[in-house]
């Protein structure tokens, strides 16, 4: 995430309107759109506008435009190799992405985004400990980057690290408990600890208790079993017996089960 103010700088293209009076020579061709505005200005200016684009608002087909210009003209610098690893990444290019990356952290060893940009391409390709280990480099050079310490305590969960996985997540809860998805991530984990009650009252702090019941039973037949989420969906349509996915989830399981299909038979 980008905290410094950038340059704000709307990708305008000039309207040219013709005189009043003059007569149009309707053989001519029509002309091509003038170049956007940015081409003007000098590289410290683009390479602004490229940072807001990638790193704030994600528009990451309008920053290739300004990268490929800045490519053109010679420009070299590590942070333009983070924006255009992270945008390769985005559409896909995930060869040139890392190679990218990798060079942006050569020259910026103490910028927590490089490292923030590599886990998250590694998490894509599923290689889990590369992931982790640039997530707790991020965290060692910026500690205060809610957004990193929950996508590290997301890949603590997926390698079933749960109580470092709780400790993450719960420090991202600490600097930004305005975000639900972190105290929903944190109910998660807690979960996978085996405390689906306290990650109930978790979820009570930011919902119904519908709701909240219902995301413990999916946590709870993620990480505890069908056996005891039958018990939460059950308690699910306890409080609403028209709850259609609790009531989906309930059959499912049944169908599935041993016991249930036992019962059916006799």
């Amino acid at each position: 995430m980008l905290n410094a103010p950038i340059i704000r700088m709307a990708l305008l293209t000039a309207l040219v309107v013709p005189m009043m009076g003059a007569k149009r020579d309707r053989s001519e061709k029509v002309k091509a759109d003038p170049a956007p505005l940015w081409v003007s200005h000098p590289d410290k200016v683009k390479l602004e506008i490229v940072e807001q684009l990638v790193l704030e608002k994600k528009q990451y087909d309008s920053a290739a435009g300004i990268i490929a210009q800045l490519r053109r003209d010679g420009n070299t610098e590590p942070l333009l190799d983070l924006l255009q690893g992270i945008t390769f990444r985005e559409q896909g290019i995930l060869g040139e992405s890392e190679r990218l990356l990798l060079n942006a952290r050569k020259h910026m060893p103490g910028d927590a985004r490089v490292h923030g940009a590599i886990c998250i391409l590694y998490s894509d390709a599923m290689r889990l400990d590369e992931a982790i280990g640039s997530c707790e480099k991020a965290v060692r050079v910026d500690d205060t980057d809610a957004v990193t310490w929950n996508n590290l305590g997301f890949l603590y969960l997926a390698t079933e690290r749960y109580p470092e996985a709780v400790e993450a997540i719960q420090t991202a809860v600490d600097q930004d408990g305005a975000t639900p998805r972190y105290m929903n991530n944190l109910a998660l984990a807690t979960v996978a600890t085996g405390d689906p009650n306290m990650a109930l009252n978790m979820l009570l702090a930011n919902g119904n208790m519908v709701n909240a019941t219902y995301d413990v039973a999916i946590a709870v037949e993620r990480f505890n079993g069908t056996d005891r989420a039958l018990e939460w969906y059950s308690r699910v349509l306890t409080i609403d017996p028209t709850h259609t996915l609790a009531q989906d989830a309930t059959a499912r399981i049944q169908s599935t089960s041993p016991e249930f299909s036992q019962e059916t038979d006799e």
